[in-house]
C-alpha cells in the first residue's frame, strides 16, 4: 500500500508561515498554489480547504486525499519546494457537484504549470 509520508507534509505553524511570507502564486479554476523553495531534497505539501467553502467534512477530506495522491504521483514531489494548495474563493455552491475526476484534472494541470516554472 502506498502512503503519503510525513516527510512530505508541511506540519508546523512555522512551516506554513514560511510559505505564506513570500510565496509564488499559481492558480487554475478553483485552486491556488503558494510555493517557496526549501532546503530539502524533496517537496513538502500542505492542503487548506476552508470549512466555509466546503461544509461537509467528507467532501473536504476527499478533496485533500485527491490533492495528496496527485502530488505523490507527480514529479513535483522530487523538487525542492514547499507548497500549499488552497481552494480559492471562486468556489461556490454550484461547484459542489463537480466530480473527483474534475478535481484531479485541475490539480494535475496545476502541477504541470508548476513544473514548467520550476524545471
Amino acid at each position: 500500500m502506498y502512503r503519503f509520508s510525513s516527510d512530505y507534509r508541511l506540519k508546523t505553524k512555522h512551516d506554513f508561515q514560511a510559505v505564506f511570507a513570500k510565496p509564488e502564486k499559481l492558480s487554475y479554476r478553483y485552486w491556488m498554489i503558494l510555493v517557496t523553495p526549501n532546503e530539502l531534497k524533496h517537496a513538502r505539501l500542505g492542503v487548506i480547504i476552508n470549512k466555509q467553502r466546503v461544509r461537509l467534512s467528507v467532501a473536504r477530506h476527499a478533496m485533500k486525499r485527491i490533492v495528496r495522491e496527485s502530488f505523490r504521483l507527480s514529479d513535483i514531489c522530487k523538487k525542492e519546494l514547499d507548497i500549499i494548495v488552497l481552494l480559492s474563493s471562486k468556489w461556490g455552491s454550484s461547484e459542489q457537484s463537480l466530480t473527483k475526476t474534475h478535481w484531479r484534472d485541475d490539480i494535475d494541470h496545476l502541477w504541470r504549470l508548476l513544473s514548467d516554472k520550476h524545471p
